[in-house]
């Protein structure tokens, strides 16, 4: 047991004196932003490789895994890539695909497939523009009273889970219920400001019995005014 204590109490010794390190952990891809370099060699790479086998494309790119590698190319540089407002013929086309897979009787909805349909709009745009927008279920009326007490109280509640509060408002998106709780807030500061606009201006908020005051002091100051007359 001695022997083992002093041969580690000596490797370490002479690690820390060669400088050396020894670390388990595994290199990191690279997170940050993506270079015009990158850029291109991505580009070429999938040229070369047909759009297929992206770990030789991440391989030709360096740096980038192969899952960055393709949703990099998807996403952002893909040729013929649409984003932004959709326009009347996309939207019927997303309706139409969207009435299709119903009509099937599926579960769930097959977004890349229905992507594919739509040119230059990837499975993520589908979906986002049909939960958010497109989907019959959702409400469009105004937030009544009963709605935003729902909502603060969740919110109170649990927190910011926009998610899981939107299961308990019927035909309220996730999105819907996030900004609309926003639009709350606003409206609360922007009330809170008026108040303290108020209370810092003589005269704003005034008590009847302040006001009586005012107009005696007024008939006071006329009866003055008047007296030369008499």
């Amino acid at each position: 047991m001695l022997k083992k204590s002093i041969y580690f109490i000596a490797l370490f010794s002479l690690l820390a004196t060669s400088g050396a390190t020894y670390s388990t952990a595994h290199p990191k891809r690279g997170r940050g932003t993506w270079t015009n370099e990158q850029d291109n060699l991505l580009r070429e790479a999938v040229e070369q490789f047909k759009g297929q086998q992206w770990k030789k494309i991440a391989e030709s790119v360096g740096e980038k895994s192969a899952v960055q590698c393709l949703q990099r190319w998807k996403k952002v540089l893909m040729p013929g890539l649409k984003k932004g407002k959709w326009n009347h013929e996309e939207i019927e086309a997303l309706q139409r695909e969207i009435q299709t897979v119903m009509q099937q009787g599926s579960e769930k909805i097959p977004w890349p497939k229905v992507a594919k349909k739509i040119p230059g709009r990837t499975a993520k745009q589908c979906r986002e523009k049909w939960f958010s927008d497109l989907d019959p279920t959702i409400k469009k009326t105004p937030w009544s009273e009963e709605e935003d007490q729902t909502l603060n109280s969740l919110i109170a509640r649990l927190g910011q889970k926009w998610a899981f509060i939107s299961k308990s408002l019927p035909g309220r998106t996730e999105n819907m219920v996030k900004a609309h709780f926003q639009s709350l807030q606003r409206k609360q500061r922007k009330e809170s400001k008026l108040d303290d606009i108020d209370e810092n201006i003589p005269g704003m908020r005034w008590s009847d019995n302040e006001t009586m005051k005012i107009k005696d002091e007024d008939d006071e100051d006329d009866e003055d005014d008047n007296s030369h007359w008499l």
